[in-house]
C-alpha cells in the first residue's frame, strides 16, 4: 500500500538541521519531514509538502516522546533527533529538554557553584537560572540557553580562576565576575581608581581607553579581544607598554590623538576640539603639561610623556 511505501521511504532521508519548519511551511523538505515521521510511526496523514495541523501534531508527539521542548516547531534540535541523533549529543540545550545531557549540565554547574538545585535531568527554571548566572560570569550573551559556546565554556578547566581568559569582549553595560577581573587588572596597572563593582560603567570605560592609548590600540573604550589579550600579558605597569610606543606629534591624527586630547582635557590642559587631529592647540597644551611635569617641552607625545600621562 501507499502507507507502507511511505514507511520505508523515509529510512534514507536526511533532513537539513540548519533550518526551522513550522505551521505554514511548505516544500520538498516538509514532504521529507512527513515521510520521516511516517517511518518513525508519528505521522499517518497524506504526504502533501504542507506543514499543517496534522504535521504539527505529529511533531509535538515526537517531541514529547524524545524529551524535546514541545512547541510543534521542527527546529535544529528536533530535526537532528528525527535524523537519528541523540538529544544527549545535541549542540544546544534549553528549557524543556530532559535526559542525560541535562543531567551532565546540572552536575557541571554544581561543580562550578552556579547551580544548587537537584540533579533531575530536566531543564527547568532552576537550570535556566544557573545557565544565566554562568553566562553572566563568563561575559557570554545572557540567554538562559546552553548553546554551543556556553557548553564549550562549561567544559573548560574549573580550576582556571582567571575568568578574563575565557572572555572575548566586554563593553559598557556588561556586568559580572569578568568585569571585576577587568577592573582589578586595570587597578594593578594604575589606570582604574574606582570601586570594583563588576559593572562596566563610565569609570571602567575611561580606564580601558587610557590603557588602549598606552598600547597603541584603537581607543574605543571597549575591552575587545585585542585589548583583553594585551591585558593578560601585561602585569608590570603602564611604563612597559609606553616604552614601545610610536610618538605622536603635530600632524598626527586618529584615535590615539583623540584619546590624548581627552586625557589633556581631563587634566585641565586642553580646551580645544576633540577632533583626533594633533594641531597647534594640542601641541601647546602638551608643552604646558610637559613643563609642569619636568619633562622636555618638545610638544611630542613620546614614551616618557605617555608614561606620565597615565593615571597613577
Amino acid at each position: 500500500t501507499l502507507a507502507a511505501l511511505y514507511k520505508t521511504a523515509g529510512t534514507d532521508i536526511r533532513l537539513p538541521t540548519n533550518t526551522q519548519l513550522k505551521r505554514g511551511s511548505r516544500g520538498t523538505v516538509v514532504s521529507d519531514l512527513q515521510k520521516k515521521l511516517t517511518t518513525l510511526g508519528f505521522f499517518n496523514g497524506p504526504i502533501t509538502g504542507y506543514y499543517g495541523r496534522i504535521t504539527q501534531a505529529a511533531v509535538i508527539k515526537f517531541q514529547r516522546a524524545k524529551g524535546l521542548p514541545v512547541d510543534g516547531v521542527a527546529g535544529p534540535n528536533t530535526l537532528f533527533v528525527i535524523n537519528g541523533g541523540s538529544i544527549n549529543s545535541a549542540t544546544e540545550l534549553r528549557r524543556g529538554n530532559r535526559g542525560t545531557a541535562v543531567t551532565k549540565l546540572q552536575q557541571r554547574m554544581r561543580e562550578l557553584k552556579v547551580y544548587n538545585g537537584p540533579v533531575t535531568g530536566f531543564y527547568g527554571r532552576l537550570t535556566e537560572a544557573g545557565v544565566i548566572k554562568f553566562q553572566r560570569l563568563r561575559g557570554l550573551p545572557v540567554t538562559g540557553i546552553a548553546d554551543s559556546r556556553t557548553l564549550s565554556d562549561l567544559a573548560k578547566n574549573p580550576n582556571d580562576k582567571d575568568i578574563l581568559t575565557n572572555v572575548t569582549e566586554l563593553r559598557p553595560g556588561s556586568n559580572g565576575e569578568s568585569v571585576k577581573q577587568l577592573q582589578n587588572r586595570l587597578t594593578e596597572l594604575g589606570l582604574y581608581k574606582g570601586p570594583v563593582t563588576g559593572y562596566y560603567g563610565k569609570l571602567t570605560e575611561t580606564a580601558v581607553k587610557e590603557y588602549q592609548l598606552s598600547r597603541e590600540l584603537p581607543a574605543n573604550g571597549i575591552a575587545d579581544s585585542r585589548t583583553l589579550s594585551a591585558l593578560r600579558g601585561n602585569s608590570s605597569g603602564i611604563a612597559v607598554a609606553a616604552s614601545i610606543i610610536t610618538p605622536l606629534k603635530r600632524g598626527s591624527s586618529g584615535t590615539r590623538v583623540n584619546s590624548l586630547q581627552n586625557r589633556l582635557i581631563y587634566l585641565g590642559y586642553y580646551k580645544g576640539l576633540k577632533d583626533g587631529v594633533f594641531g597647534p592647540a594640542t601641541e601647546a597644551a602638551l608643552k604646558r603639561y610637559q613643563r609642569d611635569k619636568g619633562l622636555l617641552p618638545s610638544g611630542i607625545a613620546d614614551a616618557k610623556t605617555f608614561s606620565s600621562l597615565a593615571p597613577r
